[in-house]
């Protein structure tokens, strides 16, 4: 005889699935490398390519970035000095001959490393390599790059080119090393490009994606009495939902106007924190019911700090700012289409789960704790 379960409880099986599910979680999120993080790296190229194959330009890498390739802290005192620079010249110049590729028609383009300098992007060290070059005249321009994909997945290089038909902008990504020039400048292309790469940085976005979690765990849930309890219609759950969206969307858009305008500038050693310390306050949040009305408020600040990283980066395009609100909106469009993938994923589960005692008391909870925990381990090690 088939025995089962009693009535408002859930069979053993199903509680350790949860358990196992939960440890995983746990495990996936704070095991993510700190290079997979929300704002990745970004290197810079600037390339002018004539007509008669004279080729000049440069490229501004992260020196956190170069160092993954090239000992630039050789006594290991976790300083960068200008002289320990000076001493690796001929690797650094190594490292972008054999990584970064030009080329023109159908040869390719011969060029080498002028110089090192120092500057700064977004309020971090960098520093800029000129390099001079020969190209075939005339003929299609190709980009292709290897630089630091290795080392962080999420890892983009903007780029700026400037021929002798005019300026375009874009940049190289792990999906897309490789950029070919069009016979006609195809803006539509350009910002269908930042779209498709606003959806995968928010997929790759593990940050991003803990937070978003985190906001959506007690959508199904409303507070009362100081307890969590089961939502009364799928009406609230989907209401709830849109308006974390929203915020979210009108964060970013505000983030959008002020970059654009250069009226803020933030340094990612700011952001990153940041983003790190909502991470844990919204997770920690969801175990205290009371506190549900600030969920909505964290949604909207997340939003405006999350903009900043990419937004102001773009930004450092000078040739291009006067189009760059057409870029910044496709990649924002990229980012909400992503966001709105994970609500249809969650939503459906989440309103199956609502009528579990089990899912108020012990699964939302666990997990975000577990989601806490991950925004500590981020917090700690981008402080460090």
């Amino acid at each position: 005889m088939i025995r089962r379960a009693p009535a408002g409880r859930r069979p053993r099986g199903l509680r350790r699935l949860l358990g196992v599910l939960l440890v995983i979680c746990a495990f996936s999120i704070a095991g993510t490398r700190q290079a997979e993080s929300h704002e990745s790296s970004t290197s810079y190229l600037k390339l002018d390519a004539r007509e008669d194959g004279a080729l000049q330009g440069s490229l501004d890498v992260s020196v956190l970035d170069l160092s993954w390739s090239v000992p630039l802290d050789a006594d290991g005192d976790g300083r960068v000095l200008w002289r320990e620079v000076e001493a690796v010249k001929p690797e650094i110049a190594g490292l972008v001959a054999d990584k970064l590729m030009f080329e023109r028609g159908t040869r390719k383009c011969t060029f080498h490393v002028a110089d090192v300098l120092v500057t700064r992007h977004v309020g971090e060290p960098y520093l800029s390599l000129p390099f001079v070059g020969r190209c075939e005249a005339g003929g299609l321009l190709k980009i292709n790059s290897n630089l630091f994909f290795s080392e962080d997945a999420g890892h983009r290089t903007l780029f700026d080119v400037h021929t002798d038909a005019g300026f375009t902008a874009g940049f190289l990504a792990e999906g897309t090393r490789e950029w070919k020039q069009s016979n006609e400048p195809n803006w539509w292309l350009a910002f269908a490009t930042f779209v498709v790469q606003g959806i995968w940085h928010v997929w790759t976005g593990y940050d991003h994606l803990a937070f978003l979690l985190s906001l959506l765990l007690p959508c199904a849930l409303t507070a009362g009495s100081g307890t969590w309890r089961p939502a009364n219609s799928l009406r609230i759950v989907l209401r709830d939902l849109l308006r974390i969206v929203t915020a979210f969307t009108v964060a970013h858009s505000i983030t959008l106007g002020l970059a654009t305008m250069q009226v803020v500038s933030m340094s990612a050693r700011t952001i990153e924190p940041l983003i790190a310390v909502t991470i844990v306050i919204s997770a920690l949040l969801n175990l205290f019911p009371r506190a549900a009305r600030w969920r909505l408020p964290l949604a909207f600040s997340f939003g405006l700090i999350h903009g900043f990283g990419f937004a102001l980066a773009l930004s450092e395009l000078a040739p291009v700012r006067g189009r760059i609100v057409a870029l910044l909106a496709g990649f924002n469009i990229g980012v909400e289409i992503a966001q709105l993938c994970v609500v249809l994923l969650v939503a459906p589960v989440l309103v199956q789960l609502r009528q579990s005692s089990l899912y108020a008391t012990r699964l939302m909870p666990a997990t975000s704790m577990a989601v806490a925990f991950a925004g500590m381990v981020w917090l700690g090690a981008r402080l460090g």
